[in-house]
């Protein structure tokens, strides 16, 4: 059961998987409306959401939050051993996996404090897990017996404010809670795997928010949000037509659906056009600093075919490419397909890169055993 909860809806999708066939049956999706004014009210509706779910009480559960509730961090820590002649036991190993876990605490957690609006002492670490090591530069998956002299450590790590922890412990027994990360980190991600580029921006877009992620083949990392979205555009059309925003929003569902006149359509094309260069100005300034090859578009709202157009890829610097996110790349670069009764008409790429994620996450292997003992007394 994936739990997504941002500041436009909570949305719960109960899944059945069978990881051998790869397919993934979508058996109940529901989502109401949300703001992020107070955990303990988001976390009731929440509640409230997950009593219409039969067996709620025995799946295993991944929360899927928003930047504001969570901060999760995809970084490596180098360490350097004084004798690399030496080969590595598990005092050793032990050692160097407690010292990158502090080092890397150390180093995000006034970033991840600030990032979500509290202070550096309402921070709890709620999750930490080691995704790759390396030796010298190569990847290993035990290090034990080799020799080297600087051990890599790539951890993904988890910062939540300390009163919305609290309330998801209230709510959520310790045992069903299998995965707690941001959901714009979960995506990228899971797009890291799928994506044939190095480095690339991730954008997911709301109703009043964009929160921008760069991938850059080893870290993922939320870079900004954007106060911009489809109300932005329902905006425009409402003061062109001289409408309520109500009118707007069935003109925008004409448009979007092919119903309108050729020339009202060019009309409209122009008028959001104009519209979402307030959000391709910022981004094509940040292409350029972090030398992003693609841009990934996760729209939760349609947005206008034109956005993927070549002529509008020439707003941005070099031959970057701007690429819709959806499900279905789960089904083509993966090979996992989704089964339902009735055919999703909802985006479901975020709640199934949560579920893949934790698929893809190294879960009861001695290194992670490790981690998990020595996060214990960080994780309070």
């Amino acid at each position: 059961m994936i739990i997504e909860i941002s500041n436009q809806f909570v949305r719960v999708s109960f899944f059945k998987v069978n990881f051998s066939r790869k397919q993934i049956e979508a058996v109940k999706i529901l989502s109401e409306a949300n703001t992020l004014g107070n955990a303990a009210t988001t976390l009731n509706l929440v509640k409230s959401i997950l009593k219409r779910f039969r067996g709620s009480r025995r799946a295993n559960i991944i929360l899927s939050l928003d930047p504001v509730l969570a901060t999760t961090i995809h970084s490596t820590v180098t360490l350097i051993r004084d004798k690399p002649k030496t080969p590595i036991d598990e005092p050793d190993l032990d050692n160097r996996i407690a010292q990158g876990i502090w080092r890397m605490f150390d180093r995000e957690r006034g970033k991840a404090a600030e990032k979500m609006g509290v202070g550096d002492l309402d921070v709890l670490l709620t999750d930490v897990r080691v995704k790759n090591l390396k030796l010298d530069g190569h990847k290993v998956l035990n290090p034990l017996d080799f020799q080297a002299k600087t051990i890599e450590i790539q951890f993904t790590q988890t910062f939540n404010p300390r009163t919305f922890a609290n309330e998801v412990r209230k709510l959520i027994p310790a045992e069903q809670l299998a995965l707690m990360a941001e959901n714009g980190s979960l995506e990228a991600d899971m797009l890291a795997k799928l994506a044939r580029v190095e480095s690339f921006l991730l954008v997911d877009l709301f109703d009043e928010r964009v929160n921008i992620y760069l991938s850059d083949g080893s870290t993922v990392t939320y870079i900004d949000a954007v106060s911009w979205g489809k109300r932005n555009l329902l905006g425009t059309l409402s003061e062109f037509f001289a409408v309520s925003e109500r009118v707007a929003e069935k003109i925008f569902r004409i448009y979007l659906a092919g119903e309108a006149s050729p020339w009202m359509r060019k009309r409209i094309d122009r008028l959001l056009a104009d519209e979402f260069r307030k959000l391709t100005e910022p981004l094509g300034k940040l292409t350029a600093k972090y030398n992003s090859e693609a841009i990934y578009l996760m729209a939760f709202f349609d947005v206008p075919d034109f956005v993927f157009e070549p002529e509008f890829k020439h707003q941005f610097p070099g031959k970057v490419r701007i690429l819709p996110v959806n499900h279905e790349l789960l089904r083509a670069e993966l090979g996992f397909e989704l089964l339902s009764k009735t055919v999703p008409t909802q985006n479901l790429f975020s709640p199934l890169a949560a579920l893949l994620e934790f698929y893809f996450l190294p879960h009861d292997d001695k290194i992670n055993r490790i981690a998990r003992r020595h996060a214990r007394w960080l994780i309070s």
